[in-house]
């Protein structure tokens, strides 16, 4: 019984991580915190701008859009984190883009508006497609036009899976608008996916940058780490 067992398990153990990898990724889920401002603590903006980033290409769209879905749920998140009556200017621009959703490179779909939970989340439910390529560097460009338009200091948060199907160089574009706008500028990004090279392209543009931080989607799934997030990015205690 013991050496039919020892035939048999290898073989068994490859039926189930063969079934394992064929199973699609599962979108990630993010709990909003609670940031009202109280006795203890009056938060204020950090920055009079913030711009959220989403990519919608092609390779967002794959297992289901499991990334796709996974970056709305993040923004969303932290956008219901944000006290109501965070003040700073706030926006959400996609790139990629499936024709069904738009046939342009980037598109800025809520915003520069003052801030509204249902304003950005109205901004999120309407990107239903992924397709196309990867103009990170085309939204990036906009997003600056954007924020300098809009005065003040600002933050640019990337949500993508960092996968670039064409060249478009991102980095270039980033030391171009830092040198328009200097440390009026900083960028944040937030890896999605299991890409180790578009994790490693997102980390390029945030060293260009020269400030801001790149995070992972996986790790802010936790609670106390989004908090510690959207504290640092958005948010004064005064």
């Amino acid at each position: 019984m013991c050496k039919k067992l020892k035939v048999w398990l290898p073989l068994l153990l490859a039926v189930v991580l063969a079934g394992c990898a064929g199973m699609p990724a599962q979108p990630l889920n993010f709990a909003p915190q609670a940031f009202e401002s109280g006795k203890k603590c009056i938060y204020v903006a950090k920055t009079d701008n913030a711009q959220f980033i989403l990519d919608a290409s092609l390779t967002m769209g794959e297992d289901e859009q499991a990334n796709l879905i996974t970056a709305k749920n993040f923004i969303g998140a932290v956008g219901q984190s944000l006290p109501a009556d965070y003040a700073g200017n706030t926006g959400l621009r996609t790139f990629g883009h499936s024709e069904k959703q738009s046939k342009k490179e980037t598109d800025l779909v809520y915003g520069m508006a003052k801030f509204s939970r249902d304003g950005l989340q109205k901004g999120l439910d309407s990107v239903k497609f992924a397709g196309g390529n990867s103009p990170l560097g085309a939204a990036i460009e906009a997003a600056a036009a954007d924020v300098e338009k809009a005065g003040g200091t600002s933050t640019l948060v990337i949500v993508s899976d960092g996968t670039q199907n064409y060249m478009d160089d991102a980095v270039a574009v980033v030391k171009k608008a830092k040198a328009k706008l200097g440390d009026k500028l900083c960028i944040t990004t937030v890896w999605v996916g299991a890409d180790g090279a578009g994790k490693k392209y997102l980390e390029g543009v945030v060293a260009a940058a020269g400030c801001g931080s790149a995070e992972s989607a996986t790790a802010l799934s936790d609670p106390a780490a989004l908090a510690a997030f959207v504290e640092k990015v958005f948010l004064t205690c005064k």
